[in-house]
């Protein structure tokens, strides 16, 4: 599931300094225009954690964690398979032709690529799906959005997740997550209610994962 951010970086020397304080000025115009017309209300989401946090994104992160421990049984016993053939090739040196030794050692050099092939293919799998799902999750909450600030008089929403936000300091009052987060379970309930959920340490694992 990862979400990022553009930044701006202005360098500020001894002659521009009046142009960026015009600059900042201008910017700011809109919000002190708004505020004059009315209250103008700010909320922060934390969009990372509103998807982990739904319940379709818990299940289809425990879906992801099932399919990846059963991708890595299945390379867990080529590499049982190719120890195996590594133990007879060392312990029948003494007694194996040399047509018989280069045949195994072959043998286990396909397989070798074989496992490596099949572990990059593994990975790329698992990494594409939780891109889909993050991509697909966070769609359905941007636009569920509108409809929160619509509710609670909010001019704005500022996501808040990940470093990329340069949000300095938000009052936890102010944070509509949770609420988000209600929303997208009341407007895209999960066909199976009686799906397992899983664990706050498994949905930390999954989050890091997909934002390698």
């Amino acid at each position: 599931m990862a979400l990022r951010g553009g930044s701006f970086k202005v360098v500020v020397g001894r002659r521009n300094h009046k142009s960026v304080l015009i600059l900042a000025a201008g910017l700011l115009a809109p919000l002190v225009s708004a505020s004059a017309e009315g209250p103008f209300a700010i909320a922060t989401i934390n969009l990372r954690n509103a998807i982990l946090q739904t319940r379709e994104g818990s299940q289809r992160i425990q879906e992801l964690e099932d399919r990846r421990a059963q991708a890595e049984e299945k390379l867990q016993k080529e590499r049982a398979g190719i120890q195996a053939l590594r133990e007879k090739l060392a312990e029948g040196k003494e007694i194996m032709n040399a047509g018989a030794q280069t045949e195994l050692a072959y043998e286990i050099e396909r397989k070798t690529k074989q496992l490596q092939r099949d572990a990059e293919d593994a990975q790329s799998d698992l990494t594409q799906r939780q891109a889909d799902l993050v991509n697909e999750l966070r769609a359905r909450i941007l636009e569920l959005l509108p409809k929160c600030a619509v509710q609670h008089n909010y001019s704005l929403i500022i996501d808040v997740s990940g470093p990329s936000s340069h949000t300095l300091y938000a009052s936890k009052a102010i944070d509509v997550t949770a609420e988000v987060v209600r929303m997208y379970d009341q407007t895209h309930p999960l066909k199976n209610e009686g799906t397992k959920t899983i664990s706050r340490n498994n949905i930390g694992k999954a989050a890091s994962t997909a934002n390698r």
